[in-house]
């Protein structure tokens, strides 16, 4: 403790129990804003991915015969957490069919046997984007949960108070 002087001037401040209730709920938000995170994260990316699929299962068959294509595609999206956020996905299985997501993706359409005949191909159109449109329109939405487990973070701490 430093030595007083004349003229110099002791304040001392005690802090009450709101300060401990305070920092120990600042510590307990601490301790859960990661899972919360990626729990907001996980869910928002799996709401987006249940969009890319409705979407993709959207794009419209000129004829009465299909081969499964979209419901091929749409089981394909996927959901993954990483250490700096989340990644949405469109894969395929098979190898010869690995680009077609990105083809039905594209804004021009995209040319194709039909049916596998390499004699007759054909332009279809998709009517746009139903993967990179889906998930460039969903960002609003999952920054605005993210803002909400930070609020949510700070009311607690302020109720603590």
């Amino acid at each position: 403790m430093p030595r007083l002087t004349p003229g110099s001037i002791r304040v001392d401040v005690r802090t009450g129990p709101e300060w401990k209730r305070v920092a120990d709920t600042l510590a307990a938000q601490n301790a859960m804003l990661g899972d919360r995170f990626r729990s907001e994260l996980r869910d928002a990316a799996d709401e987006l991915a249940r969009r890319a699929q409705a979407n993709v299962m959207q794009i419209p068959v000129h004829t009465g015969q299909h081969s499964g294509l979209r419901a091929r595609v749409a089981r394909g999206v996927g959901t993954k957490i990483t250490k700096s956020g989340v990644q949405i996905t469109t894969s395929m299985n098979e190898q010869d069919e690995i680009n077609l997501p990105a083809y039905l993706d594209s804004q021009s359409g995209w040319r194709h046997p039909v049916y596998g005949n390499r004699h007759v191909w054909v332009r279809q159109m998709t009517g746009g984007s139903w993967f990179r449109a889906t998930i460039e329109h969903g960002q609003p939405m999952i920054q605005d949960r993210l803002e909400e487990v930070f609020e949510n973070a700070a009311r607690a701490i302020a109720r603590a108070g």
